[in-house]
Formats: C-alpha cells, structure tokens, sequence
C-alpha cells in the first residue's frame, strides 16, 4: 500500500537504497508487473542488466522509475541516458519520467527539477543529475566524462546503439557501485546488445525477456492481430511480441550452439589417420591498428592452437613462420595474402618453405555456388560445424571462459547473403565495421587452416576376431605414443615457445 508521503524525510531514502520495487510501489504507486519486479530485483542484487523485450510490456516505464530512485537514493548520483535517436530520449524515456516525478510527494517532486534533456536536484545541479544525450557513431564522446561511485549508464533502444557508444560505456563503469541497464525491442542479431543477451549471459550480464504473451499490459488483441498479419512463427511476431531475436532474416554462418558442441566434441580418429601427416596451419596476417595476426594449428580435425598478436610487423611474423615449418613441417600451411600478407608470403617463397599465398577474393572453385574463394572456403567451414568433423576440445580445455566467449562472438559474427545470382556471398569486412562488428581475425584464420583440407574421419568397420585378439594383447604391454605437433601447439598456446626469440629468429631466417 502507499504510504503517507509526509511520514518521509529525506534522510530516510536509505531503507530504499537497495529495493527499487517497494520505491516504486510506496513511493510513486507505481504497480509492478511480475516482469518488472524481476527487473527490479535483478538491478537490486548489483549486476549489470539486459532486458530484451516485446512492444509495450512497459520497459521504459520500469527505465524511468529506476532513473528515480537511483537519483533519490543515492547522494550525488549520475545517470548518463542514451539511445540511437533523440526522439526516442526525449519524446518517449523523458516523457515517463516527467509523467512519474509528478506521482513523488511536492516535498520531494520540489527537490528535484525536471527540463527537455535533464533531471537534477536542485542544489547541486552540476553533481547530482540525469541527462539525456544522443550519441552516434560519429561522435561517440558526447558520453565521456561520466565518472562516480554512483553512476548508473541507461541505454534505451540498446539494439540499434552503434559499438563505438558501448566502448565509451565501458570505459566509464570503472567503480564498484556503478551499473549499466540496457532495454531494447531485440531487432538486430549483431552488436553489444545481442552479444550480452546471447553469450555473455550471467557474466557479468543479468539478461531478462520482457513477453508480450505474459505481460498483463500488453492485449490479446494486439498479440492476436500480430499473429493474423504475420504469423506466429514470423521474425516480426518473435520481435515484437516474443521479445526474442529474428531467426530468418538472421544470416549468421555458424550458429552459437554448432560451436558449442565442437567445443566439447572429442575426436579420436583412427591409427590409420594418425600415422599420416594430417596437420594444417591458417595465418591471417595484419601489421599496425587494431586488427591482429592470428595463427590457427590444426591436427587432424581438432583446432589445437590459436594465438594473435597486436601490432606486429611483417619480419617478426615471418620469422615465426620460418619456425612453424623448420620445427614441425605441416603439410597445409596458408597464408592470406592480400594486402600486407603478399610481402610475407614472397619472402617465404623465396626461402622455398612450402606454403600456400590465398587470396581469397579470386573466383570460387563452385563458381555457380559462391561470390569468390571467400564465400566458398568459409562454407566449407560451416559445413563442418554442421556435420560435427571439427573439434574445439583441445583449445577449450586450455582457453579461459571470457577466450571462449570471445572466440563464440567472433565465430558467430560472419554473416552471409545471397546474391541477385542466387550465390552465396560473405559480408566484407567493411561492411562488417560499418555494422559495428569487430574485424574476424580468428574466424578468418581458421577459416584458411581448413581450405582445401580434408582428414576427415573414417568410418569405423567391425574387426575381426584375430583384430580383437592383437588389441587385447597390445593392452596388456606399456605403449608411450607421444603426439610432438599437439604438444608443440600447447606450447604454441602457452607462448613459451612463441613469440620465438630474436636469436630463434636470426637462426631460422637465412636471407
């Protein structure tokens, strides 16, 4: 029930300070629905919070009554708001807030002041304030500067927020107490957003469904006519009813849960195969900026090693390589060549090491199926994920949980397209920027070790009975099989063997 507003002081916000949904109800009468009060609970308990949500399950509404209480439960409190149109900051998130600070006692309404793009207690305007602000991609700065123990980042309409926006953010959330709220219709199926409701789910991300089906403010008549118009198993009815992300305009390559299984998929393949010289070895070569040269190893069908390096020039890439072929000799060594990667792959050639130069821009081998090489060596490696002969086992037991998740983002962020000529086609990685998705140094890697490349596992035929006899006799004495490349790729992985020293290198390369 609502209490008596002039039983209240200021001081005595405190009882408040940790529990938004009895604010909200005895402070406001504002009424939470079950949803809500999850929401509420899950900024009570400290974390970071995503909600994606269907149309009119009221997220703003539960936007604007946070922004509230954090502002009147905590001394000197900032709440920097955003979202990708100054519309939706001031005629939709400001509107709420101005409609529910006129619900607060004048005691407390009268401590406050609401404008167009502010709301900030009147004493101590410079220190005490929520503000709205547009930040684009262009101009991601106009969020710089945010910097308390009581800061709370609240972004409306997080799904159409460009990555630049999201790197300030973070920049900014540096102290214990800080939070950061993020509510969004979930339309697009790339970007920060989608990356926190999909693969950084509990950590450090609380992620909430807003359903329109559930929410009692939301009516069967709008859930009904969505339905008729589109139809249940429609992207528009999962958007805008479900809360859920599109499935069918989404072009994802690889799909999150195929890469969970080959993370966890064993791959035992036969003595036969094992006793060949079945390893590989991509290089997606970069220099200075923010890309990275990235090695992938490959033993068989299992990704063994990975490693990237920032701002590396070409010499000290080449020489790594020169390393690679003198220590372990694998067979299938490819090299992207465009741009920076054509010196390193001439200087190698010219030592007459045995490795490949794509350029994976050149015409498919499938050229009625695919745009260029590109397209068709990373369906290839779809093809894999799909059918199960890859495996990521080796690399996960060794990889952190936040490598993993970014090995899962960035695997998960190659998209594809079919033509007007019905091919497939990648999208470039200007496209790729221009949609805020990080350059796929790792995916593009990997995507070189397993071109043209196909250990693939044999099925496995019923033995004999004089078969079974030898096995049974070969357990019963000591065997030592020692496997040199996979433990070279873990040392790869460990760096105690890479980056090879200046003398490795002075040893390896003989021009």
């Amino acid at each position: 029930m609502r209490q008596a507003p002039e039983k209240y002081f200021w001081w005595k916000m405190l009882p408040y300070k940790n529990k938004p949904e009895r604010f909200a109800e005895e402070m406001l009468g504002f009424i939470p629905t079950d949803q809500q009060r999850s929401f509420f609970r899950s900024i009570a308990n400290g974390t970071h919070v995503a909600v994606k949500s269907g149309h009119g399950t009221g997220k703003t509404a539960a936007d604007a009554v946070t922004i509230i209480w954090w502002m009147l439960t905590r001394e000197h409190a900032r709440v920097p708001c955003t979202a990708p149109s100054e519309a939706q900051l001031k005629d939709v998130l400001w509107a709420e807030l101005s409609k529910w600070h006129m619900e607060l006692h004048p005691f407390f309404r009268g401590l406050f002041v609401v404008t167009s793009d502010r709301f900030y207690h009147k004493e101590y305007d410079r220190t005490w304030f929520a503000v709205a602000r547009t930040a684009r991609k262009e101009k991601p700065e106009a969020l710089q500067g945010f910097h308390s123990g009581n800061l709370l980042f609240m972004i409306d309409e997080a799904s159409g927020v460009a990555e630049e926006v999201f790197t300030v953010v973070r920049g900014a959330l540096t102290e214990v107490g800080n939070r950061c709220v993020m509510t969004s219709n979930p339309t697009r199926t790339v970007g920060f957003f989608y990356n926190a409701c999909t693969l950084w789910e509990d950590d450090p991300w609380t992620v909430l469904t807003f359903n329109g089906e559930e929410s009692p403010r939301v009516s069967p008549e709008f859930v009904r006519q969505i339905a008729i118009e589109f139809g249940e198993d429609s992207d528009v009815y999962r958007v805008r009813v479900l809360g859920e992300f599109p499935l069918q305009s989404d072009y994802t390559l690889i799909p999150k849960h195929w890469i969970e299984a080959a993370l966890k998929r064993e791959a035992d393949y036969p003595k036969k195969l094992s006793r060949n010289k079945f390893d590989a070895a991509g290089v997606d070569i970069a220099r200075y900026g923010e890309n990275k040269t990235v090695f992938v190893l490959v033993k068989g069908i299992k990704v063994v090693g990975i490693l990237s390096y920032s701002r590396q020039n070409t010499m000290k890439t080449a020489g790594q390589i020169v390393g690679l072929c003198k220590r372990m000799n694998p067979n299938n060594i490819k090299i992207d060549e465009i741009g920076v990667g054509g010196g390193v792959v001439d200087r190698l050639l010219e030592q007459n090491l045995d490795v490949h130069g794509v350029d994976v821009s050149r015409p498919a081998i499938e050229k009625d199926k695919f745009a260029n090489l590109r397209a068709e060596y990373y369906w290839n490696l779809r093809t894999r994920f799909e059918e199960g002969s890859i495996s990521l086992k080796p690399i996960a037991v060794q990889m952190s949980k936040a490598e993993i998740v970014k090995l899962i983002e960035q695997l998960t962020s190659i998209r594809y397209e079919y033509g007007s000529n019905g091919k497939v086609a990648i999208w470039s990685k200007e496209r790729m920027r221009r949609e805020g998705i990080k350059s796929p140094d790792v995916a593009d890697a990997m995507m070189l070790a397993f071109a043209e490349y196909y250990p693939e596992l044999k099925p496995k035929r019923r033995k004999t009975w004089g078969e079974k006899w030898s096995d049974k006799l070969e357990q019963t004495m000591p065997t030592n099989v020692h496997d040199t490349y996979e433990d070279y790729a873990n040392d790869f992985y460990r760096r105690s063997r890479y980056p090879i020293t200046d003398d490795d290198l002075l040893e390896d390369m003989t021009w």
